[in-house]
């Protein structure tokens, strides 16, 4: 992103010169008596007189010191600490009035202070930064700060109404027959799917898209048990897991005799919890894969239908933010990976991911038309504007077990509304 970020910032600020993080510090003497490369040691360098007041543009990666942030290590100190087997609940949210941000660049760092909102940030954003150093201490003053651009593609316009449907956790298991309205939600559910609803008369739908979690967040816990342990395999004892796949294995072969679905898997499938999450097996669907309509994908899901491009996750990057940031609403986090270009930028550092050398695959290279996100608390929806005038649309989808309710995006208005199915 270093190329498009120098980009922008020679537009935005064609006056102002680019400097490595480098040019603003000079070399103590005691350099080998110091790691450069800790973050917490400043003291090392000592910033360059020759910059103070004086306006530059710097470039490179956030890195957001938390203190609250779990940390494996400090953990393993705790429990030793502890005296008693009270269990405390574990934080949702890591920020606090304590939190420090930095600029990396290569080896380098220095913290940045003044117009910055450091709760809205998070570790991994690659920016560009206007400013000067501090004359007064360390530090560099911001003044403004710049994310990369993205490029963007004018969709074509449909001659019909055609419709995508969306949907995240149905909630499979082995005993949910106990849950009748869940049952009931989804056979009403493939009603709405096969046209044999008054729900959407005169409304086809051509792909349903399941947004990951398609096993229930209880199917793990039933198969573990009382004694909160999984039970060993053999031939008195069957997988919960096992059995809630079969059921969703009959479901999709169901509808997929009337249109293409695309399943996505959610950080409780039975797959890889490493981003990019990669498509389910399908030795796991040997009644509904056969059939050529469906596709498992992976997690996040990039795809096309009649010119409308779609972006979308099981979630979990919503989630990892919520958690590092002071942002609740899932659409104003989906708003901020559009402006930042990025759709997980916490990526390794709270969701793991796999170790790309060359090229990272969660970069925005073209805004999607639509960007969705599965496993949510609600349903909500908003719009992202670009600076040069493209629109998108988020969707924030919620659980169905929890909700009961489908998404509808009509492919030639992008027009969306809510199913409820309870």
């Amino acid at each position: 992103m270093r190329i498009t970020l120098m980009k922008s910032a020679c537009k935005t600020w064609p006056d102002i010169p680019i400097h490595e993080i480098t040019d603003l510090a000079e070399r103590s003497t005691n350099d080998d008596d110091n790691d450069s490369n800790d973050t917490d040691s400043q003291s090392s360098q000592t910033s360059n007189v020759e910059f103070h007041g004086k306006e530059v543009v710097i470039i490179g990666s956030l890195f957001k010191k938390m203190p609250k942030q779990p940390n494996i290590l400090k953990e393993l100190d705790d429990e030793k600490k502890l005296a008693s087997d009270i269990e405390l609940e574990p934080l949702k949210n890591f920020i606090s009035d304590n939190d420090l941000i930095y600029l990396q660049s290569n080896d380098e760092s220095i913290e940045l202070r003044g117009a910055i909102n450091i709760g809205c940030l998070c570790t991994g954003l690659c920016v560009a930064v206007k400013g000067y150093v501090n004359p007064n201490g360390s530090g560099f003053i911001v003044n403004d700060i710049l994310f990369s651009t993205v490029d963007q593609i004018q969709r074509p316009l449909l001659e019909a109404d055609q419709y995508l449907a969306l949907a995240s956790g149905l909630g499979f298991s082995k005993n949910m027959s106990k849950n009748q309205s869940l049952v009931n939600s989804l056979n009403l559910l493939f009603d709405v799917l096969t046209g044999n609803s008054e729900l959407v008369i005169n409304k086809p739908i051509v792909r349903f898209i399941i947004a990951g979690n398609s096993i229930s967040k209880n199917a793990r816990n039933e198969e573990m048990g009382s004694e909160g342990k999984v039970p060993a395999w053999n031939k008195k004892v069957q997988s919960y897991t096992h059995d809630a796949v079969k059921l969703m294995d009959k479901f999709l072969a169901n509808v997929g005799q009337y249109m293409h679905v695309d399943f996505m898997p959610g950080p409780i499938d039975p797959c890889s919890i490493l981003l990019p999450q990669q498509p389910l097996h399908p030795c796991m669907f040997p009644k509904s894969y056969p059939l050529g309509s469906i596709r498992s994908v992976t997690n996040p899901h990039h795809f096309s239908i009649g010119g409308v491009r779609f972006l979308g996750t099981s979630g979990q990057n919503i989630d990892s933010l919520r958690s590092c940031t002071s942002f609740t609403e899932s659409t104003d986090i989906m708003r901020q990976l559009m402006e930042w270009g990025h759709i997980a930028p916490t990526c390794p550092d709270l969701l793991h991911c796999y170790p790309f050398a060359d090229k990272d695959p969660f970069v925005i290279d073209q805004y999607p038309d639509v960007f969705f996100a599965g496993n949510q608390p609600d349903f909500s929806l908003g719009t992202f504007e670009s600076s040069e005038g493209k629109k998108v649309k988020l969707v924030s989808i919620p659980v169905f077990e929890d909700k009961m309710i489908l998404v509808l995006i009509n492919l030639r208005t992008l027009n969306l509304e809510m199913v409820a199915l309870d």
